[in-house]
């Protein structure tokens, strides 16, 4: 009899990267839940594999109807702190009601189980979700993929200024960063999901994924090139007290992909 994997949150980024690792098995069934199912590709709509099933965060009566026959719940939510634990808890007293074994959290950051409480604001709710899960029949397999890649470069996350060639972070600089891609995130995501006995919690985090010093100064990031050349309008400082200056008006500069394939060329993978 196939398996029966169920999404909620199917209509992110993340999720799909999961659902496409999950249909190397042929005999899984998909069952997706979000708001808008029209925001989903053709081809997951008309996949003979995946079932849509629409409706919010805190509709009881469709949450239950998603879960229900279900092997293993992933939750992919990411929103505001309501949707993060209030959310996850419709979705665990749905398991718990319609007898769901497993229940992965939406949690794919750093080891919180590490960081105290109140530190660091964000996982919180992965912290309340851990604790709750205790409490119920429904097990939870924890999966801890360090930070994901493809978010860290982004705008959004708020570390790397690509225009400035410039990063902010706290620390001395030799705090230590580890880091995921969504695609590996996702194949070990759905390797969880579809291994039964899978309870707990994951570290999926590898010597080659831990980069070191993050806190570099432009002239560390030329060195190593990940730019080529700084802006006619802007300089490099140098390690003797000088500058490297740009010497002509169309210097080289390097795309989004190619930092993120050249961190992992230096760590030795790639995309």
């Amino acid at each position: 009899m196939p398996s029966t994997v169920a999404i909620a949150g199917i209509t992110r980024k993340f999720s799909q990267c999961i659902i496409r690792a999950i249909q190397e098995s042929p005999d899984v069934l998909i069952r997706g839940y979000c708001r808008s199912p029209h925001k989903l590709p053709r081809a997951i709509l008309d996949s003979d594999q995946i079932e849509i099933i629409g409706g919010s965060f805190d509709d009881r009566a469709h949450i239950r109807r998603f879960v229900r026959g279900s092997d293993v719940v992933i939750c992919c939510y990411f929103g505001q702190p309501e949707v993060m634990t209030e959310g996850q808890k419709y979705l665990i007293d749905a398991c718990e009601e319609e007898n769901v074994p497993r229940y992965i959290p939406s949690d794919f950051a750093v080891d919180y189980t590490k960081i105290p409480h109140g530190v660091l604001f964000p996982k919180e709710s992965a912290k309340v979700i851990m604790e709750y899960l205790k409490s119920r029949k429904v097990k939870g397999a924890h999966i801890l993929t360090g930070g994901l890649m493809e978010t860290f470069w982004s705008e959004f996350f708020g570390i790397w200024n690509p225009k400035m060639c410039s990063m902010s972070v706290w620390g001395s600089g030799e705090e230590v960063w580890e880091l995921t891609t969504y695609q590996t995130a996702a194949a070990y995501t759905a390797a969880v999901a579809l291994d039964k006995s899978a309870i707990g919690v994951f570290r999926y985090i590898r010597p080659f994924r831990r980069l070191g010093v993050l806190l570099w100064d432009k002239w560390r990031i030329f060195s190593v090139g990940l730019i080529r050349k700084p802006h006619r309008e802007d300089v490099i400082p140098t390690p003797d007290g000088g500058f490297l200056d740009s010497d002509s008006d169309d210097s080289l500069r390097v795309c989004l992909e190619e930092y993120t394939s050249t961190w992992l060329a230096m760590v030795g993978k790639t995309l």
